[in-house]
């Protein structure tokens, strides 16, 4: 069976970045740290493949060397940094379900910080470590893009591929305290309605369920597939042991290129190569599942598509509502055998008809427009009525 064109997966990626960033604006409003760097890292992850198989699509000329260079190290950062979110994520929710009480006066500043090292920090030093097993700048892989190139030792699974498969390890067993804590404390979860109203309990109820889901399927994932690729990496006929740094980062600066027809002829490489990239997009399909069909979700699309509504209507009426708020229909007014053509009702200015000789017209300030003072008795014709109202009716 044949993969997919290129530009199916690109598709997908590109599409996937949105699915992920679709969710933030709620998640931030609850400062839920360990979601937005999940967030923060699948949407990199799915651009980065994205911006990857356009670039070299069709091609393997080393046409970007800096967005080389930058996207490899994304790509082993990405390697790290979701199961390290999802790690924040069980980690906070075992904390709130395991230590109610606790959790009210937990130092807010400290959880932040641990879960920025977690989330932040070990990526970056997975990056760093894996310059110590880089055996040459990089791969291009045509379809694919810029691939990093790793020296396939030992060293490598300890220092580089080993930590998804830690992590995911970790996070199962905190997501495991976690559901077993919610079980044991369901009684005393619901009695928090009491302390506040039956909507937000159900809705931060729902978002704990689905966070432990999402950090759940990551466990599912994370671990058997991390093992495999492993195996795959291990049983290679290019895995060969470590010598010393001068033999493994001998002719570091050449950059290896793989035609399409050779790296899918490999169908350990190729299944390397697919189910790390489809990784991201995968991510990205099973969190907006989770989270953009959730009650918060569409309360924030209403509230955004009547915003939207309101914004589209307001182009539509702005003049004449700016119109309006300055004046209204003109109303005749008899003052005293002076007519005024006023623009407002609520305010008029009494104008004594001694002041103004019979049958001369005469300009008043009112309400900060000009407006014309005509006698009573001269009589006003379909001319001057429609000059006076033309000004207020709209176009």
């Amino acid at each position: 069976m044949s993969a997919p064109p290129n530009a199916v997966f690109s598709t997908f990626a590109f599409i996937g970045t949105f699915l992920f960033l679709i969710p933030l604006y709620w998640h931030w409003g609850v400062a839920s740290l360990g979601t937005c760097l999940y967030i923060f890292w699948g949407a990199l992850g799915c651009l980065t493949a994205f911006v990857n198989s356009r670039v070299w699509n069709s091609t393997v000329l080393d046409r970007a060397p800096a967005l080389c260079e930058i996207t490899t190290r994304l790509i082993i950062a990405e390697n790290v940094a979701i199961p390290a979110a999802t790690l924040c994520i069980t980690r906070r929710l075992h904390l709130i379900t395991s230590d109610t009480a606790g959790t009210a006066t937990m130092n807010k500043r400290r959880e932040a910080i641990i879960d920025l090292c977690i989330g932040l920090g070990l990526p970056i030093l997975n990056v760093s470590l894996s310059y110590i097993v880089q055996g040459h700048r990089y791969d291009i892989f045509e379809d694919v893009g810029c691939w990093p190139a790793l020296y396939n030792t030992g060293a490598t699974y300890g220092l580089v591929w080993s930590w998804p498969i830690i992590l995911g390890v970790t996070s199962g067993c905190f997501g495991a305290l976690a559901l077993r804590s919610l079980i044991r404390r369901r009684r005393e979860l619901n009695s928090f309605k009491s302390e506040a109203t039956s909507d937000n309990f159900r809705l931060q109820k729902g978002l704990y369920a689905r966070l432990l889901i999402l950090a759940l399927t990551d466990f599912i994932f994370t671990v058997p597939l991390g093992a495999y690729l492993l195996y795959l990496d291990r049983m290679s006929p290019d895995y060969g042991p470590w010598v010393n740094w001068a033999y493994v980062h001998w002719g570091f600066n050449r950059v290896d290129q793989f035609p399409r027809v050779l790296w899918r002829a490999s169908i350990k490489e190729e299944a390397t190569v697919e189910m790390s990239r489809w990784g991201n997009v995968l991510c990205a399909v099973i969190f907006f599942v989770l989270f953009g069909f959730a009650q918060e979700a569409r309360r924030h699309y209403r509230m955004f598509w009547e915003w939207l509504r309101r914004v589209v209507s307001g182009e539509r009426q702005g003049q004449y509502e700016r119109r309006s708020s300055e004046a209204t229909l003109p109303v005749a007014y008899n003052t005293g055998g002076t007519t005024v053509f006023s623009s407002s009702d609520a305010e008029t200015r009494t104008l004594n008809n001694e002041n103004s000789p019979a049958g001369d017209g005469k300009r008043v300030s009112f309400l900060d427009r000009n407006v014309t003072v005509a006698p009573v008795d001269s009589p006003i014709s379909l001319e001057d009525m429609d000059r006076y109202l033309r000004p207020y009716l709209p176009p």
